[in-house]
């Protein structure tokens, strides 16, 4: 797992990754398509996807 960090943004902790899954579509969405590095996501929604 990347390095979890804190975002004061968001108030809560997340990893920044260069693909996330699009919840509507379930397909990965890179975040060069859209001029960014990466996105934040945060922990718990990373929880929630491991668990179904």
């Amino acid at each position: 797992m990347s390095k979890v960090v804190y975002s004061e943004k968001f108030g809560c902790y997340g990893v920044f990754r260069a693909w996330r899954i699009d919840p509507r579509t379930q397909q990965k969405i890179y975040a060069k398509t859209y001029g960014k590095k990466a996105w934040f996501i945060p922990v718990s929604e990373l929880e929630s996807d491991s668990n179904e």
